[in-house]
């Protein structure tokens, strides 16, 4: 898989009052989807900015929790940028957990088809993959993508991402000519939304080519 040669830089506020969590009420952090490229053995190799924003995340966990409630939509999102974050850090059990707290907020608020479920469903697979775990990931992919396309509808970039993911999911289990398909579709898709000069774009070019690769490899 293609790798970032530089993690780009957390973009925090100045100044954080402690009551005042704001910055949790934009979409996920932008930041994360290409930081997870990376791979940062010890404490020593993350970007400053990573070790920065693991604590207003874990105040502001506990700042929604006292003013909101623990079973708040808010603390799911929270748990949620924390789980990916445990992630990238390789801090796979703590991560799960998250996750998985996330995942239940969420279910119990917004019932099992919703996009929010899905998001976090997305973040829970790509941990079982980074972990070697593909086949424990293929189902929560598949779920995530079902929900995805019925409620954003199937030409949307959440979609193309997850069909993806999912296409590097079968690749791993060695089921290349699914991951062929996946990858089409997802190129297909990111073509007519970003243009064929965005990185994902590229990204998902570069897995297609791959792909081909490997599926003529295996048919000499």
């Amino acid at each position: 898989m293609h790798r970032h040669t530089q993690a780009p830089e957390f973009h925090l506020p100045p100044s954080l009052c402690e009551d005042d969590p704001f910055f949790l009420t934009l979409p996920p952090l932008p930041f994360l989807d290409e930081l997870s490229e990376q791979k940062f053995p010890t404490e020593s190799f993350m970007p400053g900015s990573v070790k920065k924003v693991e604590p207003l995340l874990l105040r502001a966990l506990h700042i929604w929790e006292r003013t909101l409630g623990p079973d708040d939509p808010l603390v799911a999102y929270t748990l949620y940028n924390l789980a990916e974050i445990f992630r990238m850090q390789g801090r796979y059990d703590e991560a799960q957990r998250h996750y998985q707290h996330g995942l239940r907020i969420n279910e119990q608020c917004f019932g099992s088809e919703h996009t929010e479920v899905a998001l976090i469903l997305a973040g829970l697979a790509n941990l079982y993959r980074d972990q070697g775990k593909s086949v424990e990931a293929e189902p929560l992919y598949q779920r995530a993508l079902a929900i995805r396309e019925q409620h954003l509808g199937p030409l949307h970039p959440e979609t193309a991402q997850t069909l993806h993911d999912l296409a590097i999911c079968s690749q791993r289990q060695g089921k290349l000519d699914t991951a062929r398909s996946l990858a089409q579709r997802a190129l297909g898709i990111r073509l007519q939304a970003l243009g064929e000069a965005h990185p994902k774009t590229i990204e998902t070019q570069r897995l297609s080519t791959q792909l081909a690769q490997e599926q003529r490899q295996t048919e000499k």
